[in-house]
């Protein structure tokens, strides 16, 4: 076939720029409505894996209290988003952790410390707030036997 007859045929082969168009706006569309929704959602796991996270760190250092026979505390730094687990006689911690600074933690009765002593028994009971946007935690160390417990309010 000549070249002068291909070109004045129409292309069947591709899309048009408008079709194109419509297809990403469309596309646009559902990806922002998909990340509005997801953004509450990342809020409330934020704030779940980081009362896991505590959970797991606080048996730790109980646990290292106990293997140690030392006293272990648990130390908040809540204007540097961190805690720090540190023994009885270190002075560098055990271990350092870094939370998200839209998690905010209130130190209500419990101070900034918790203490475990020789035999994994929290030394002064408390009560701190772990708050994200409109979601809220109080976790509670009980007097004596070394258990505490996070609830949702």
């Amino acid at each position: 076939m000549p070249l002068r007859q291909r070109k004045n045929q129409p292309h069947k082969n591709g899309f048009t720029l408008l079709e194109v168009l419509v297809v990403l706006a469309v596309i646009h569309a559902i990806t922002f409505v998909t990340i509005v929704k997801i953004e509450p959602l990342m809020q409330q796991y934020r704030l779940y894996w980081f009362i896991q996270q505590l959970e797991t760190d606080v048996f730790y250092a109980q646990e290292t209290a106990i293997t140690g026979g030392q006293v272990v505390s648990l130390r908040f730094s809540p204007d540097k988003h961190e805690y720090f687990v540190l023994a009885a006689n270190a002075s560098t911690p055990i271990f350092r952790r870094s939370y998200d600074s839209r998690i905010q933690v209130e130190l209500a009765t419990l101070g900034s410390q918790i203490k475990f002593l020789s035999n994994g028994n929290i030394s002064t009971p408390g009560t701190l707030f772990v708050s994200s946007s409109s979601i809220t935690y109080r976790v509670v160390f009980l007097l004596g036997t070394g258990r505490f417990y996070a609830q949702k309010l």
